[in-house]
């Protein structure tokens, strides 16, 4: 992996770990305290974007982070994101954060879409 598609990596990840410590789990209907920094905002590398989005793995986590993010960011937190109600998305979110750094970009496909059926089937 470049340089670039690392840094970027890196930020998902402390992404992630900033949206699991958030205190809109708690207080769902209280944005600002919550608010997440968005991706865009932590790095501005057009490069490391193209490379996940021309990934499949790297576009899925792309996806839910963003998704995240707008949920997050939002005056009201929905009931449930990708089909996991929240208390299952904050462990989805947990558990892909502890496997993410272990993994490839252009793997992490096979392993979003396994621990999301995981969680899912677990409902």
């Amino acid at each position: 992996m470049n340089e670039s598609v690392v840094r970027i990596k890196n930020e998902i990840i402390f992404e992630l770990d900033d949206i699991l410590r958030s205190p809109r789990w708690d207080d769902q209907n209280t944005p600002f305290p919550g608010r997440i920094t968005e991706l865009w905002e932590r790095v501005n590398d057009r490069d490391g974007y193209n490379y996940f989005r021309d990934h499949a793995g790297g576009r899925l986590l792309l996806d839910i982070i963003e998704l995240t993010e707008e949920a997050f960011n939002d005056d009201w937190l929905p009931f449930e994101i990708i089909g996991l109600e929240l208390d299952t998305y904050r462990e989805f979110l947990a558990h892909l954060l502890k496997e993410l750094p272990q993994i490839d970009t252009g793997d992490s496909e096979c392993l979003i879409k396994r621990i999301h059926r995981q969680f899912k089937e677990s409902i």
